[in-house]
């Protein structure tokens, strides 16, 4: 952190009953910054603090966050951008809290999510974190889908989870105890940049606590769906394969009594891994766009999945779930309701 960040000793709060912590990273978020911060200033649960971090924008970041003078915001520097997941975990070690919560710079969180998620885990006390359900929206602020049934059942979350990320990890919830306990994210231990981040963390969680997720009537979070974001998210296989390398990792530890490869530094054996997930892309090239293109459905970006989807049935004419998914893209570009967001989180994990 550069000098013109808060000093050590005034960012480090002290306990407080109750305290929540959101946290909150900021990287070229101008067009939706003042919106997001808003709406968790607006929260109705107290007391909040709120750790935001300027991750070296480019933009006008740095100046919108130079207008806020409320005494709840403690701000954060970077010259340089470290990526989300590096921000949050350093934030995350100076926050002396109850609970901590994420938020990201282009979403809105819903006024009561906090007070919400809150009362949920004071009325039980064995659960440490909770997520919540969550609209997605666009740019300009429309609701486009509605993931409205996320899984509640602690006791199958583990299991789910190897399948799929059962959290939206900028609408968790948890108590400080799963950060001393796990630290921050890993990303900053493995050599590719942004290979893991939260699924692993929320993996490693889940191994340790019970979480949960709250299927409120009205979403309580809204979760923006910005085109650049989404294509820059997986600009390498590497990164197209992080989920796998996290469920890689949380199948070594319940192998190997809780300890993995990352954990004792063996990247030998990681970058052997990774290879090995790698054969299948190298051998059908058209694997890594068919599974882009319904990543980009998922979060409701016909445009953007539309070259992604032309190019894997290019590759592959014959293959029926490339027509198929070149199909849904034309669908939801002539009906932008389309098919609901599940049946594209469905594809995306069990390709047809």
């Amino acid at each position: 952190m550069d000098a013109g960040a808060t000093s050590q000793s005034s960012i480090v709060m002290e306990m407080e009953n109750g305290l929540v912590t959101v946290i909150i990273s900021v990287y070229n978020a101008e067009r939706y910054l003042r919106d997001s911060l808003d709406s968790i200033l607006a929260q109705t649960y107290s007391p909040l603090a709120v750790f935001i971090c300027n991750d070296g924008s480019t933009d006008e970041s740095g100046a919108i966050l130079d207008t806020y003078t409320d005494s709840r915001i403690r701000r954060f520097n970077h010259e340089d951008n470290l990526g989300c997941y590096q921000s949050v975990s350093r934030m995350m070690a100076y926050t002396r809290c109850d609970y901590i919560a994420f938020h990201d710079a282009d979403d809105i969180s819903h006024p009561d999510r906090i007070r919400q998620q809150v009362e949920f885990l004071r009325a039980r006390p064995d659960y440490d974190l909770v997520g919540t359900n969550y609209s997605i929206i666009n740019t300009r602020g429309k609701v486009v889908a509605t993931i409205s049934t996320m899984m509640e059942n602690a006791e199958l979350i583990p299991d789910a989870l190897m399948a799929q990320n059962e959290f939206q990890k900028s609408t968790i919830l948890f108590r400080r105890r799963v950060y001393e306990r796990l630290g921050g994210f890993r990303d900053a231990l493995i050599p590719h940049k942004n290979m893991i981040g939260d699924y692993d963390w929320i993996l490693q969680a889940s191994e340790l606590f019970l979480l949960s997720n709250i299927n409120a009537p009205e979403p309580l979070y809204q979760y923006r769906s910005v085109p650049g974001s989404m294509t820059k998210s997986y600009r390498s296989l590497n990164q197209h394969l992080a989920p796998k390398m996290s469920r890689f990792f949380a199948t070594e530890r319940r192998i190997h009594f809780g300890t993995d490869s990352l954990m004792k530094r063996d990247y030998y054996t990681i970058e052997q891994q990774l290879e090995f997930f790698k054969v299948p892309y190298d051998e059908d090239a058209s694997r890594f766009y068919f599974e882009r293109a319904n990543y980009l459905l998922q979060h409701r970006l016909p445009w953007q999945a539309l070259p992604h989807a032309f190019t894997a049935m290019v590759l592959r004419p014959l293959r029926r779930r490339h027509w198929q998914c070149l199909q849904d893209v034309f669908s939801m570009l002539v009906l932008p309701t389309g098919k609901s967001a599940k049946y594209y989180f469905t594809s995306a994990i069990w390709p047809r």
